[in-house]
């Protein structure tokens, strides 16, 4: 008879040699189970987390799209090589005399068009600037 009192159980009968170390093996074996079992676990949710992901993605791209065709088409240029320098945020006020993107300090000519309405770069960081004023 067996340790479970069942014929048909693949335990080995308590008088087997194999008992110690077939014990020892089943531990070992359960770690290696429980460890794989959190692996897929973890795979799984990455995996949740993927889709997640790209269907947000998917909506910004659509989003931008649309926000991008309002876009002048003189600008339009300018945006893509701003886009490409990931230098977040690529545009900022000019206040009191100084870039908010790079904290320093435009010359009075490009401050005056500025206030004229005009978009230009900052001479030190090169994001686009505009007057302050015109973000109210």
């Amino acid at each position: 008879m067996n340790l479970r009192g069942d014929p048909h159980s693949p335990v080995a009968d308590d008088t087997s040699e194999e008992l110690g170390g077939g014990v020892l093996v089943l531990l070992e074996l359960a770690l290696i189970d429980h460890e794989a079992d959190q692996v897929h676990r973890s795979l799984d949710t990455l995996h949740e987390l993927m889709v997640a992901a790209q269907s947000k993605l998917e909506s910004i791209e659509t989003m931008r799209h649309s926000v991008l065709e309002r876009l002048p088409h003189g600008l339009a240029a300018r945006h893509a090589s701003l886009r490409r320098s990931k230098q977040y945020p690529y545009i900022c006020a000019a206040v009191a005399g100084r870039c908010t993107g790079c904290d320093t300090g435009i010359p009075t000519a490009l401050q005056r068009a500025l206030v004229e309405g005009r978009l230009d770069a900052c001479p030190t960081c090169q994001r686009l600037l505009f007057d302050h004023a015109m973000d109210r």
